[in-house]
């Protein structure tokens, strides 16, 4: 199954929300919610690298902490 990137999701959005301004309330509510992925996605994104940068610095402190704890 092929997932929808960001990019794809926010020009999706883009689209119901010009349909939005031609009259379809509807497309502006599906808009709305291709939105909230988008910014929850973007969220998730920039979360990544500072989880990884948090788990190495956690696992280097353990080191740190162990090593310092045997001598």
């Amino acid at each position: 199954m092929t997932r929808l990137s960001v990019d794809d999701l926010d020009h999706i959005a883009l689209g119901l929300r010009l349909q939005c301004v031609r009259g379809d309330l509807n497309a502006g509510l599906v808009a709305d919610a291709l939105d909230s992925v988008v910014r929850r996605r973007h969220a998730a994104q920039m979360a990544r690298p500072r989880l990884h940068a948090n788990s190495f610095m956690s696992s280097a402190w353990q080191r740190v902490t162990a090593w310092a704890s045997l001598r």
